[in-house]
């Protein structure tokens, strides 16, 4: 099993995010998956149900709560499980 990155923040800030995000077709389709729906679950279990606000901070450019909420959840095994298979399915970039 492949393990999710542990650096968020700057996997969060770097390029290759940039250009997997251009990828629109692919992300419907992953956002769209059960692992997909699982994760958002975990995250908004794990943000005590703030996952909206946190995830509004980073569109503002704050990504502080984002990346401490994806390293606490790498320490789950089941978190850690679901990011790994979403991982495997995620988007190349070009």
């Amino acid at each position: 099993m492949k393990q999710p990155p542990q650096d968020w923040n700057n996997l969060l800030k770097s390029s290759e995010a940039g250009n997997i995000l251009k990828n629109k077709d692919a992300l419907i389709n992953l956002s769209q998956s059960v692992d997909a729906q699982k994760f958002i679950s975990l995250l908004n279990k794990q943000s005590g149900g703030n996952l909206q606000e946190i995830t509004q901070k980073a569109k503002n450019g704050d990504i502080s709560d984002l990346s401490s909420l994806l390293n606490e959840l790498t320490k789950d095994p089941e978190g850690a499980k679901v990011m790994s298979d979403l991982s495997e399915k995620f988007p190349k970039s070009e």
